[in-house]
């Protein structure tokens, strides 16, 4: 390796930290808006705030807003994993370049834990927990937006039935969306 592609890979190497922590920071602050106004919402207008807002149209409508600023959080929240997990992975690669396998073992104690040889990306993260909790508050608005349609249908077989295609379609987007974000090659985009 010449001297000058080593210095261009420590550059990237350090433009992908940056991107790391950046897109870690991106991620808590979206997150914490959002779970913020929720709690602002609910305790405005649930039945504990004294407000409680009554079943009308506009009700849906504010609560449905809610639930597509929750699910277009929840979408941020997979791109950013995605990114973040892209960043480690080069970062992995230009180690595996700069340090010969054999001194891993002595090196390792000097290295943060994700440059080690061993880490893998686990199921239990800040990450996913954020992630699964603006899934939760979700749930709770779907939940909500299904009880306000069933107020004021008066609880017929048609609202019924608009229930259970919302709910279903709604599952049938954060699906989807997952699938997407987590099948797509950050190569090419």
């Amino acid at each position: 390796m010449t001297t000058e592609q080593s210095a261009f890979l420590k550059e990237v190497f350090k433009e992908a930290n940056g991107h790391i922590r950046a897109t870690d920071r991106k991620a808590l602050t979206v997150t914490a808006v959002y779970v913020g106004l929720f709690s602002v919402f609910l305790a405005t207008f649930g039945n504990g705030g004294g407000m409680a807002m009554p079943s009308s149209p506009w009700a849906v409508l504010l609560q449905l807003f809610f639930l597509l600023v929750g699910t277009s959080v929840y979408v941020l929240q997979c791109w950013y994993r995605a990114w973040k997990e892209h960043y480690l992975e080069i970062c992995g690669h230009i180690r595996d370049l700069f340090i010969d396998e054999a001194a891993m073992p002595h090196l390792s104690k000097c290295l943060p834990c994700w440059m080690h040889c061993e880490f893998r990306i686990s199921r239990i993260s800040v990450d996913n927990i954020l992630q699964y909790l603006v899934l939760l508050i979700n749930s709770i608005i779907v939940a909500i937006v299904s009880f306000e349609i069933l107020n004021l249908a008066d609880r017929n077989s048609a609202s019924i039935l608009a229930i259970i295609i919302g709910v279903l379609a709604y599952s049938g987007i954060v699906i989807t969306v997952w699938r997407h974000i987590h099948k797509k090659n950050l190569s090419h985009v």
